[in-house]
């Protein structure tokens, strides 16, 4: 669907998942609750996107939504809760051969759909293959694509990540579908090595002769179709399988390696990543986000039983709700768990001079209803629980 304008009244934007100028934005889907990630894209590219949005392909995020105002275009596609590949090789979990050649399978399923539309991505590099909590590989962000039909001698834009990008991408040539190959067999060198061909050739004889034909200077020495590189990574695969010198594989890379195979099941999102991707600190991925969560939530735990150490079970039940009240209502309310913010007069503004109002009132909102509870539940404690919280004191 193509608006006019921005679909405001159907999202809620939750936070921005970069510290970058324009960065993409967690948004929500008021209706449905599903999560989504906002975009900002030239107008340029409205055409390309458009094809892009007829897609649908596991190893291609999901177009929903484009929306157009003018000069400004805004793109809402499928959330990936997940790592990136540059994130995975600083964390040495993508040094497995089997692993590596999955990865350049997937994406060269994803060429072939997008080829197959005459859309060129022109920047695969680590940073632009997502591999979700399920295992599943995608290729991610299309600000250079362009759509090829041989017309022109080169590129009127030059786009692209430099050490990834194809020599035909400086301006030499126009770009084509084998530009995409090259980039594919540098990121493929990268994962090897951790450096490109041209510094450090990979001697991984499962992976060398596939990075040295996709990465030729000359486009018509390279592999000219995705399909191409793809049946010579199955076979490259078929032979690993079958030989008895396969690398042996840390727990944490079997676990992705099986995910990839996999691919019918991790289409579908596992509950924890479901889970996962609705608690505060963990909807974006962020590993420091994700700590500061696990500590708080343990501290919230500690408070929470360390309140059942005397008196009845019922004195326990009112002791929780008094805890969750005191520490989980502000948590949920300053993490806008579920959209609650929306539900807040002045916090569901986008206005700041709206939201410090809004906060003041939660605040002194939340004040009110502990009191009240406290003076409520003060005369249903038993003695010996009240005779403890006092010695506590």
């Amino acid at each position: 669907m193509l608006n006019e304008e921005p679909s405001v009244v159907h999202y809620k934007e939750l936070e921005p998942l970069t510290h970058k100028e324009n960065s993409p934005i967690l948004v929500r889907n008021i209706a449905t609750k599903e999560f989504l990630v906002k975009k900002k894209y030239d107008i340029s590219l409205l055409t390309n996107l458009e094809r892009l949005k007829e897609i649908n392909h596991p190893n291609l995020p999901r177009i929903f939504e484009i929306v157009t105002k003018e000069q400004d275009l805004w793109l809402y596609e499928e959330y990936i809760h997940g790592k990136n590949v540059n994130e995975l090789l600083l964390q040495n979990q993508l040094t497995d051969t089997q692993l590596i050649l999955e990865l350049g399978k997937a994406v060269t399923e994803a060429l072939m759909i997008l080829h197959e539309k005459k859309i060129i991505h022109r920047d695969i590099k680590p940073s632009n293959i997502m591999v979700t909590n399920d295992g599943l590989v995608k290729l991610v962000d299309f600000d250079a694509i362009r759509f090829y039909d041989g017309s022109k001698e080169n590129d009127t834009t030059h786009l692209g990540t430099i050490g990834f990008a194809s020599p035909e991408q400086y301006g030499f040539a126009e770009t084509d579908e084998r530009s995409d190959l090259y980039s594919l067999g540098v990121v493929l060198n990268v994962c090897s090595v951790k450096a490109f061909p041209k510094e450090q050739l990979t001697t991984n004889p499962f992976l060398k002769e596939l990075v040295i034909k996709a990465t030729k200077m000359d486009p018509q020495n390279r592999y000219q179709t995705a399909s191409e590189m793809h049946a010579v990574i199955v076979n490259q695969l078929n032979h690993l399988n079958d030989s008895t010198n396969s690398i042996q594989k840390t727990p944490s890379v079997k676990k992705y390696t099986t995910q990839f195979k996999d691919k019918k099941n991790s289409a579908t999102p596992s509950f924890l990543s479901k889970f996962l991707s609705v608690v505060p600190g963990f909807r974006t991925g962020y590993y420091w986000k994700s700590i500061i969560a696990i500590v708080w939530y343990l501290i919230v735990l500690l408070a929470i039983v360390s309140s059942w150490t005397s008196g009845t079970w019922f004195d326990k039940v009112l002791a929780t709700i008094d805890t969750n009240i005191l520490v989980v209502l502000p948590t949920i309310i300053a993490t806008n768990f579920m959209d609650i913010q929306s539900q807040i007069p002045f916090l569901s503004s986008k206005k700041i001079y709206h939201k410090i109002p809004g906060f003041l009132l939660a605040i002194i909102i939340w004040i009110l209803l502990y009191s009240a509870f406290t003076s409520i539940a003060t005369p249903f404690h038993s003695p010996e629980y009240l005779e403890t919280r006092a010695q506590t004191k």
